[in-house]
């Protein structure tokens, strides 16, 4: 038996011959049991963090032909005011998809961090909350999470928005959700963060990211010096930070994602509540990072946990399961004549081929065994390995 590693993607494997002397007077040609077998490469399984920021970059190992890939974008701070009454953080998304892939292509991704209860915005590009001078900041907003391979980002999942400081239980000034409707490619856009109230006027909520561009900064309805600043655009993803504030109650930070989402606004007075920053966008590229650019599959989106008042948001994850590839091969044996006289020589062709559904990749190996049978009319030798 003989091995061989298969270092392309060329199929089928063809034209190898095998030459068979006959002892008799005349050799029948035989009916061969061949049995073509192919062993993918042993894969390192699946891969999980919960450590924010940077992963290590790596390669796709070995005998791997696609990539599930499990992302959780942070979750939005809520904001600790007087008795709790600060508005609620907001889920980041919990986006999934699996992509074709090939053997040796560079990955790399981030993990994105949950939005602090005053102010920082969370690792991976959360807003920041307003930092009121006197007393309750806005809350900050979730960092994205990223997925990406051959320099292409496959996966983001969005962070959820920051909410607003406040003296009073209601209206609360409560964060956007991250984007997460996905059933297939595409954006999936962020909640909007919810008003809070001034005496002069009303806080706006900032617009959750959107599908071409950031989320616009919340509104004051009576001053434009307390609105919330944009989200960054697809080239950034960044949360907006939450508007200026000259005393209480601060604004949210808008969370991060494939377009962050806008900041809350800030309020003029005191003893009420400022608004929520809105959720990140999420998304999920159209194409794999193959020739053949397939579509991804088993693409799912959902929220994550709601933050509970009063605490920071939770930190976002990444998992990624490497799937080694899958085939059927069938093996064709084509002799170069029916019979042949003693001394003479006889041609065998061979030929494998891979019917798929993956191409075989760096690391597969490809096992060949062709059997004679023994009888009046051919030799017994030891079986013939041919590749």
């Amino acid at each position: 038996m003989k091995c061989v590693r298969w270092g392309s993607h060329t199929s089928p494997l063809a034209g190898v011959a095998l030459a068979l002397t006959a002892f008799a007077s005349t050799l029948v040609v035989p009916i061969a049991t061949d049995v073509a077998i192919a062993d993918p490469a042993t894969g390192p399984g699946a891969f999980s963090t919960t450590v924010t920021g940077a992963i290590t970059p790596g390669t796709v190992p070995d005998g791997t032909c696609a990539a599930k890939a499990t992302m959780l974008g942070g979750g939005g701070g809520s904001a600790a005011a007087i008795g709790a009454t600060g508005g609620q953080g907001a889920a980041g998304a919990a986006i999934a998809a699996t992509f074709a892939v090939v053997a040796q292509q560079s990955f790399t991704g981030s993990v994105g961090g949950g939005g602090a209860i005053a102010r920082t915005g969370g690792v991976g590009g959360g807003g920041t909350g307003t930092d009121a001078p006197t007393d309750h900041d806005g809350a900050g907003g979730g960092g994205r999470t990223v997925f990406t391979i051959a320099g292409a980002n496959l996966v983001v999942a969005g962070g959820g928005g920051g909410a607003g400081a406040a003296h009073q239980n209601a209206p609360r000034g409560n964060g956007g959700a991250a984007g997460f409707g996905l059933a297939g490619p595409g954006v999936a856009i962020g909640a909007t963060g919810s008003s809070g109230q001034d005496t002069s006027g009303t806080p706006g909520g900032g617009q959750g990211g959107q599908a071409a561009g950031g989320g616009s900064g919340g509104v004051h309805t009576t001053t434009a010096a307390r609105n919330g600043s944009a989200g960054g655009g697809i080239a950034t993803g960044t949360g907006g930070n939450g508007g200026t504030d000259l005393n209480y109650d601060g604004g949210g930070g808008g969370g991060a994602g494939y377009t962050g989402g806008g900041g809350g606004a800030a309020t003029v007075d005191q003893s009420v509540s400022g608004a929520g920053g809105g959720g990140g966008s999420s998304f999920v590229a159209a194409t794999s990072p193959t020739v053949g650019a397939r579509v991804p599959t088993a693409v799912t989106g959902a929220a994550g946990a709601t933050p509970a008042l009063g605490v920071a948001g939770a930190s976002g994850s990444m998992s990624v399961d490497w799937i080694p590839c899958l085939y059927n091969l069938t093996l064709t044996k084509t002799p170069s004549v029916s019979a042949v006289n003693a001394g003479g020589a006889i041609t065998w062709t061979i030929a494998v081929t891979n019917n798929g559904p993956d191409p075989m990749t760096r690391g597969d190996v490809v096992t060949l065994t062709d059997s004679l049978p023994s009888g009046s009319n051919a030799s017994s030798p030891a079986p013939n390995n041919v590749v």
